[in-house]
């Protein structure tokens, strides 16, 4: 977890560390240590030329042994953000969520947002949040699960000259093997609609088999009552046993498939999901 020095919505961000998720490492960076006191936090490295943060706060954190510092002067090649990413890459970190990375300046939150290329390059998965979006980029097919999605809407922005060969589908407004440059609007404000109906169909047909296996019940234990009153000729036991398998597999078919249904009804619930 990174915590930069944009604009942070304080309580999003404390709502989104009291969900549990497990955090390896929290890193500041310079004014983004303001953000991180707010919290109640405590970094395990703080990076920075401190050139925006209170005086205060950085003393406040100096008293504190366990954290690693990384101090830069103001005049440098790299923003704070990009050298905590770098150090995030450097302790093998995969994945990575950056907080106040937008919000403030127009030519940072963009800066950030190209940030994201080199960690894709590198195999890390890097994330930038706020409480109205959720910025990554991608280079090759993947599967969206809604409720994985910031808000309703999902867009798609190419970062270079031109993506070729674009497919969505299970959306609302589909593609297929669309070329998009850059300067257009085409992939905004795209929803999530396909696995709706694919998940309706799968409930449907779960229900008519549990209805046909269920429904076979009564006639199928008339069968097996019959044949245990008839025993076999060479081992003289009750040819019952023989077709018994076949009552049990039918049973568990039955729980299985009402398993299949529970599972659709809780994903319903809880959305769907499109490549």
């Amino acid at each position: 977890m990174i915590i930069t020095g944009g604009k942070l919505d304080l309580s999003f961000a404390g709502s989104f560390f009291g969900t549990g998720k497990p955090l390896i490492k929290i890193i500041a960076v310079d004014a983004g240590l303001e953000a991180v006191k707010a919290l109640g936090l405590e970094p395990d490295m703080i990076v920075g030329d401190f050139d925006t943060v209170k005086p205060e706060v950085l003393a406040y954190y100096r008293r504190m042994e366990h954290i690693v510092w990384d101090t830069h002067q103001p005049e440098k090649d790299e923003t704070d953000t990009e050298l905590a990413l770098l150090k995030a890459q450097a302790t093998g970190c995969t994945e990575v969520v950056v907080l106040g990375a937008t919000g403030g300046r127009m030519d940072h939150m963009l800066g950030n947002i190209h940030l994201l290329f080199p960690c894709l390059q590198k195999g890390m998965e890097a994330y930038i949040l706020d409480s109205q979006n959720r910025i990554y980029l991608i280079d090759k097919e993947r599967t969206f699960n809604r409720r994985e999605i910031w808000g309703k809407y999902i867009s798609f922005l190419p970062l270079t000259e031109e993506v070729r060969g674009i497919t969505l589908t299970g959306f609302k407004y589909p593609l297929h093997e669309k070329d998009i440059e850059i300067g257009t609007s085409l992939c905004i404000s795209n929803e999530l609609v396909g696995e709706k109906v694919r998940r309706l169909f799968r409930f449907l047909q779960d229900i008519l088999i549990v209805g046909l296996l269920v429904y076979l019940v009564p006639p199928a234990l008339e069968f097996y009552r019959f044949y245990f009153t008839r025993y076999s000729t060479v081992f003289k036991v009750p040819l019952g046993f023989v077709y018994l398998g076949f009552f049990v597999f039918q049973i568990i078919t039955i729980v299985r498939y009402c398993g299949d249904l529970a599972g659709c009804y809780k994903e319903f619930r809880k959305g769907g999901k499109a490549v």
